[in-house]
């Protein structure tokens, strides 16, 4: 194995679901190195790239976190990337990125690797897993620890519902996932699609070619949202229980599409309990069984108040679960902010929505009591 592509020797330190993969990885070529955190990672990738070799990367939100992008810009290497973006002319930028693929080190992300040690990737083009599979002398994996899934099923649903819609929704692209926050594979057709390309890598030949970098937390920038999300993943709070108040970026991202996800489930059953409970007043507001005085006659003003403001909470409702479905926010914090309205206009934003429909709703309740307590 090359000297400078190691697995770390010992288990010591890693967290169990971490070592448990450093042992499969191991059987199928691949190696490991496991770092406590974003600074000791940036530092064992430059050990790893000597001066003078051609770099090239895949779009990453953990290298740009842990610095390991502008640790390029400064460093001795030839990197390809802002070359590539410089070139205006399309055909010539994709021979570029042609060559660029079997650059010496290529360094990139993961979408999701499982507990066996398969790699899952997908790709809009294929320039990356191009270099993944073979291209590349030399492949740096670098993910958090909270990549890990049970098994290649949670693998695909992670990288369908999780990687691609946040990818999507970062690069305003009009896909179905990026729209509702689900995968609708059949539909997902056309330039936009991000999973063009899906590579599952299973093992590795060349020996010492391949590196999983594994990275156990970097501290947030975002403190207060952290707190806000500390219920991010059971999944991953099981496996790594010493996690629990160390969130990554992605882990907050990942909760806050869960949130948005809830809360449009929260909405439609919001909805239907507006209906049911606004129809079962107005029916019994206005019904006579047997004789005229079999029910009280409730105070008119309050029935119409009540009427009016359940009406107006299920228009709220009806408004904020309609913008969910064509908002490219990502997550619920984003959404909350974004202004939305009847047919796609710009009225208030989402969470006065929200504050409408729950006072609304309130109001209309207490009115409906009182209508009873008033009654003739």
């Amino acid at each position: 194995m090359d000297a400078r592509i190691q697995t770390t020797a010992l288990d010591g330190g890693m967290p169990p679901a971490v070592a448990g993969l450093n042992r499969e990885l191991a059987r199928r070529g691949i190696a490991l190195e496991y770092c406590a955190d974003g600074a000791s990672a940036l530092a064992f990738l430059l050990s790893r790239i000597p001066a003078g070799a051609t770099v090239m990367n895949g779009g990453s939100t953990t290298l740009e976190r842990i610095g390991f992008l502008d640790a390029l810009e400064d460093g001795p290497y030839d990197w390809l990337r802002p070359g590539i973006a410089a070139i205006a002319d399309p055909d010539e930028r994709i021979r570029v990125r042609r060559r660029a693929t079997i650059a010496d080190y290529f360094v990139g992300g993961i979408n999701a690797v499982t507990e066996a040690g398969e790699i899952v990737n997908a790709d809009g083009s294929g320039n990356r897993i191009a270099a993944y599979a073979f291209g590349a002398g030399k492949l740096l994996l670098v993910a958090g620890v909270n990549k890990i899934v049970p098994d290649i099923a949670s693998a695909f649903e992670r990288l369908r519902n999780v990687a691609a819609v946040a990818e999507c929704r970062h690069l305003g692209m009009n896909t179905p996932c990026a729209l509702t926050g689900r995968c609708d594979n059949a539909a997902c057709r056309g330039p936009d699609r991000h999973c063009g390309k899906v590579l599952v890598i299973e093992n590795e030949r060349i020996a010492g070619r391949i590196c999983v970098v594994m990275i156990g937390r970097w501290d947030t920038r975002d403190r207060s949202a952290a707190a806000e999300l500390y219920h991010v993943s059971v999944q991953s709070s099981n496996l790594f229980p010493e996690r629990s108040n160390k969130l990554t970026q992605e882990d907050m991202m990942e909760a806050n599409l869960k949130k948005l996800e809830l809360l449009y489930d929260y909405t439609k059953f919001h909805i239907g309990l507006y209906l049911v409970f606004a129809s079962a007043y107005i029916t019994l507001a206005t019904s006579k069984i047997g004789r005229k005085d079999a029910l009280p006659i409730l105070q008119p003003t309050l029935v119409w108040i009540a009427v009016v403001c359940f009406m107006v909470a299920g228009v709220a409702a009806g408004v904020i679960a309609s913008s969910i479905t064509q908002s490219r926010s990502n997550g619920a914090d984003d959404f909350l902010r974004e202004k939305i309205g009847p047919w796609s206009t710009m009225l208030l934003p989402a969470r006065l929505w929200v504050y409408i429909e729950h006072t609304a709703f309130w109001l209309g309740l207490i009115c409906a009591v009182l209508s009873f307590v008033f009654s003739k």
